[in-house]
């Protein structure tokens, strides 16, 4: 039995090392007019990431909102604030996220995404508990949760480290996978 716990417990602690830190927008920021749906799409999101949110302090908003408040771009009932210039956020679970900015005008010009949090089990991700998932042509994925800025968060990653961030995540799944199939055989009867 405590062969099995420490295995587990090894398996959360390699894949907690293995968060990427995203920077919205890359250098661009976060701010209007820019393509966050084409930013989100050429990423992949695991429970544990970051983003990163660049902007002014005082001069815009990050919000976390429902499917219905990112097509409406509407503000008034986020699940969500941020407003102080970088906002680091940790994605946490599963499933569809959406991001709008706060500040009048700044979503209807296109600040806004939407990014899938894809579940580290290999399951399909459950949609957020208050969004349905999007139509898949109509919004781009992504994730979030907030996380206070500290040291031990992981250093902000550029475009081309994060395809060797897909590749480690994608062998980091694989061998959970393969970990849980041997932890579940070590606790057949």
């Amino acid at each position: 039995m405590e062969v099995r716990f420490v295995f587990l417990l090894f398996l959360c602690v390699l894949r907690a090392s293995q968060a990427a830190r995203y920077t919205v927008g890359d250098s661009d920021g976060w701010k209007p007019d820019v393509n966050y749906t084409s930013w989100a799409l050429k990423q992949k999101f695991y429970p544990g990431d970051y983003l990163v949110f660049n902007y002014p302090e005082g001069q815009d908003t990050v919000l976390e909102v429902n499917r219905a408040g990112y097509e409406s771009c509407a503000s008034s009932n986020p699940i969500n604030h941020h407003n102080d210039g970088k906002s680091v956020l940790r994605l946490t679970r599963p499933g569809t996220h959406y991001y709008i900015s706060g500040t009048a005008d700044h979503c209807a010009k296109g600040q806004k995404f939407s990014i899938l949090v894809i579940s580290l089990s290999g399951g399909a991700p459950t949609p957020s508990s208050s969004a349905s998932p999007p139509e898949p042509s109509a919004v781009p994925p992504l994730k979030a949760n907030s996380s206070p800025s500290n040291s031990s968060a992981p250093s902000t990653m550029t475009a081309s480290k994060n395809t060797a961030s897909r590749s480690k995540a994608s062998i980091v799944t694989v061998a959970s996978s393969i970990g849980l199939v041997v932890f579940r055989l070590l606790i057949s009867p």
